[in-house]
């Protein structure tokens, strides 16, 4: 569609219509019935394939069409007719040339097994995955909706097509960097502990970016009796036990306090339990006199038992937890 310039005598001033100016002589232009009749059918034909009935009165028709043919083309695909791996499909109008950030659609016959290529009738390209790598096999299905994206500046620069999504199939993405991220399968496998209880060694394994080390070490319980002569005639609270607790990093991930037991008289005193951690659970304290021993915290880094009249007991092993990830 153009201005009528292969019309003899058209009158265009600059390839533009012009009025006729009686003042100066000089006559307007010429709109030939056939131009005229060209330009009202191609925006007849715009506002008919919208499904609109051409109404003289509406000037707002082109408009409505045009939006509601943008609307029809986000469901529109073009079918597949390649193989496995080697996808094609044609579409209307032709592609003749790719651009960048273009998205089409098209429906796979096939699952690739492998890495891929698509054919939009311009030509055979790669097709890469969100990480910008080659497809491994998967990432299309048979019957899904596929959406792609030319990128000139991929695969060293030959361009590719990006598969943003298919229907049914996993998507590929590249390596996460932050915490929101969604990962690859390679960074969940590349992760893992190791538990030292004792002097050891850890080597870091290939690949690993990332290293958190918690220390946990469990307190040993208190000692104490009834006494009637203290402050305010009360009863002085027998062993406490020891709080158990845990350092990841500069995280202190704390366990809980020993209990403190408060005896009403010399027959109810009791040392109190150890503290727990989340690696163990504390001790329990000692019985009056030692006539039940104030036991050790369980586990790792728990606290001991308080204890009564005696001493408390020591609180459970410490550890060093390393962890790994990618």
């Amino acid at each position: 569609m153009d201005y009528p310039k292969s019309v003899p005598s058209i009158g265009l001033v600059g390839g533009k219509f012009v009025d006729e100016d009686p003042l100066a002589g000089t006559p307007g232009s010429l709109i030939p019935s056939a131009w005229g009749n060209s330009v009202t059918d191609e925006m007849l034909n715009v506002i008919q394939a919208a499904g609109l009935v051409p109404a003289e009165a509406d000037l707002t028709q082109l408009l409505k069409a045009i939006r509601a043919l943008g609307q029809a083309g986000a469901t529109n695909y073009a079918l597949d007719t390649g193989v496995a791996n080697a996808y094609v499909a044609a579409f209307t109008p032709s592609i003749t040339s790719r651009v960048n950030g273009r998205l089409l659609r098209f429906k796979a016959k096939t699952t690739n097994t492998a890495s891929s290529t698509f054919n939009d009738g311009a030509g055979l390209a790669n097709l890469v995955g969100l990480g910008g790598l080659a497809l491994q096999g998967g990432e299309v299905v048979v019957d899904g909706i596929c959406t792609v994206c030319w990128n000139s500046s991929l695969w060293g620069g030959a361009g590719a097509y990006v598969l943003l999504s298919c229907d049914t199939a996993p998507l590929q993405v590249a390596p996460a960097l932050k915490s929101s991220h969604a990962v690859t399968l390679g960074q969940l496998q590349n992760r893992g502990s190791q538990l030292f209880a004792s002097n050891g060694t850890f080597t870091v394994p290939a690949g690993i970016t990332s290293v958190l080390v918690t220390l946990c070490g469990g307190g040993g319980g208190g000692a104490a009796y009834y006494d009637t002569t203290s402050a305010g005639g009360g009863g002085v609270a027998a062993g406490d036990g020891g709080s158990g607790g845990a350092a990841s990093g500069s995280i202190v991930v704390a366990g809980s306090y020993g209990q403190a037991y408060n005896p009403s008289g010399p027959s109810q005193e009791q040392g109190g339990s150890g503290g727990g951690s989340v690696f163990g659970a504390g001790g329990v304290g000692s019985m009056r006199l030692g006539a039940v021993p104030a036991r050790p915290g369980t586990g790792y880094g728990a606290g001991g038992g308080g204890g009564c009249r005696t001493v408390g007991a020591s609180g459970s092993k410490g550890f060093v937890l390393v962890e790994w990830f990618q």
